[in-house]
């Protein structure tokens, strides 16, 4: 069936502006025509009105925790795994209805969850699937206390942890995720805040062992992303040879001009931080995690993480590296990752459209994924939102689920209060 969007405001995300009265002909899962006018079909079309409101491609979370059905990220490997099933189906259907189209898992996906969407069992975003955090023992994916290992490293359908410890259990590590279809690598380079035995301003992975999961990931043509609290896990990254730095609290000067000099990116995960201090406490979240958030010792002056992310964002933006949008979001979270993109207009300072551009267009290109998706082109995906208003003015818009009318994956209509 062809699919024509009538009368839209179109933010396209690689224009300055929008444009008015705008049609969009979708045809076999791909954006074929934009235009402005009638248009005569030879078949027939399903015509949905976009009058009043402004069309624009599908957001996309270059963090997402969503197989993490617990506050308490290490609990979801031992809840029943029935329930974990229900719930992730939930929280992926809740993060297709807030508009995201696409998602890069941060730890915990595991292959089936792709397949599931892929055959239409979840009516849920694309799926980018890391599978474990790679951590050293006692690291930041590492969740068994006091070195009781009770944890099981997996349950069914759930890859949280594999901890790695030396250059050759790195590599063997690296080539088990390969093994098991996954699209990028997760590696944790400094402590974190979640996990129960480290710290952030601890550096747990060596340069040797960075450079491994950096070599394998490029001979099967994949990436690494990497989790880093602090200035020096930053500059290892970028030394090393990750494609981009998550959170990168703290970041330098000197390390920021390193990224743009070896081309790493930078994901901004503002959303988690001002979920786990507005409501972390009242619903269960650890001591360690919210007491390592407040003080992670990465500064001499004290500074809490969210301090740290938003100045590294802030840097990172002013010298010119592509700055992503990723929630970090996990559990109840999961539909309201749309913060992240508010909060980078309420603390980093970016306008809405550059804010909106971070989870779209940007997002695209640090997932590998920028002829194929994240702007509205002819040629590409139609992956397409219809929002109420004008978010490229009022950024509050794209974070209220019922102002997402529409929602179009590949030409295919997951949500729609237009027909």
């Amino acid at each position: 069936m062809i699919i024509e969007l009538t009368n839209g405001r179109l933010l396209d995300c690689i224009s300055d502006s929008p444009f008015e009265d705008t049609n969009i002909i979708i045809e076999d899962g791909l954006i074929k025509d934009i235009c402005k006018g009638k248009r005569q079909h030879s078949a027939d079309v399903l015509m949905i009105n976009c009058e009043g409101k402004t069309v624009m491609p599908g957001l996309i979370d270059a963090h997402s925790h969503y197989a993490i059905t617990t506050v308490d990220m290490g609990g979801v490997l031992f809840e029943f795994p029935f329930f974990t099933a229900l719930k992730i189906k939930s929280q992926l259907e809740k993060i297709a209805e807030a508009g995201f189209t696409t998602i890069r898992d941060g730890g915990g996906g595991h292959w089936s969850h792709k397949e599931a969407v892929n055959n239409g069992l979840i009516s849920g975003p694309r799926l980018l699937v890391c599978g474990p955090l790679m951590s050293v023992t006692g690291g930041h994916g590492d969740f068994n206390l006091r070195g009781a290992m009770n944890f099981p490293t997996r349950a069914p359908f759930i890859n949280l942890m594999r901890l790695c410890d030396g250059e050759d259990d790195c590599r063997k590590a690296a080539r088990e995720q390969f093994q098991n279809w996954c699209d990028h690598l997760k590696i944790c380079i400094t402590g974190g805040c979640a996990s129960p035995n480290d710290e952030p301003w601890q550096v747990h992975l060596s340069e040797a062992e960075i450079r491994i999961f950096c070599e394998e990931a490029t001979a099967h043509g994949k990436s690494v992303m990497a989790h880093s609290l602090n200035d020096e896990g930053n500059r290892l990254a970028a030394e090393c040879g990750v494609h981009s730095i998550e959170h990168g609290s703290f970041l330098t000067e000197e390390t920021a001009q390193l990224m743009k000099n070896k081309g790493t990116r930078l994901v901004s995960t503002l959303a988690v931080v001002w979920w786990a201090e507005k409501y972390g406490k009242e619903q269960g979240a650890a001591e360690w995690f919210l007491r390592k958030l407040a003080n992670p010792g990465c500064s001499p002056d004290g500074a809490s993480i969210m301090e740290g992310i938003i100045k590294a964002a802030k840097l990172a933006t002013d010298i010119g590296i592509p700055v992503g949008s990723g929630s970090d979001y996990f559990g109840i979270m999961c539909g309201g990752e749309a913060m992240n993109i508010k909060l980078l207009v309420d603390l980093v300072g970016l306008s809405p459209y550059q804010a909106l551009k971070a989870a779209t267009i940007v997002n695209a290109e640090i997932l590998g994924l920028k002829d194929k998706t994240g702007s509205i082109e002819i040629g590409k995906w139609a992956d397409i939102i219809v929002v109420d208003g004008n978010p490229d003015e009022d950024i509050n818009v794209i974070n209220e689920s019922a102002k997402i009318r529409l929602v179009m994956k590949d030409g295919k209509i997951m949500k729609s209060t237009l027909i």
